[in-house]
């Protein structure tokens, strides 16, 4: 996931979860989106207290379904850009 991270990061300067989920879609869905929030929070990514943006998961069942979640908007950024404290 860290790969998939500096990828997006590295082709955009900066990135959002949703950039990232646009570009690599979810497959073990809400999940995925708690590693990626646990990376932001370990590595020390910008996570605003005060904004929020919306990730859309595709479920894995007969029926295509789409879930809306609504997460804290995070900026993954590059490692000179890292706020750590």
């Amino acid at each position: 996931m860290r790969d998939r991270v500096r990828c997006v990061v590295d082709e955009h300067g900066s990135a959002t979860l949703k950039q990232i989920t646009d570009a690599f879609p979810p497959t073990a869905g809400i999940v995925e989106l708690l590693g990626y929030l646990q990376i932001a929070q370990d590595d020390g990514h910008l996570i605003s207290k005060e904004e929020s943006e919306d990730v859309v998961l595709c479920t894995n069942s007969s029926t295509v379904r789409k879930l809306k979640i609504i997460i804290p908007l995070i900026y993954f950024m590059p490692l000179e850009r890292r706020s750590y404290g």
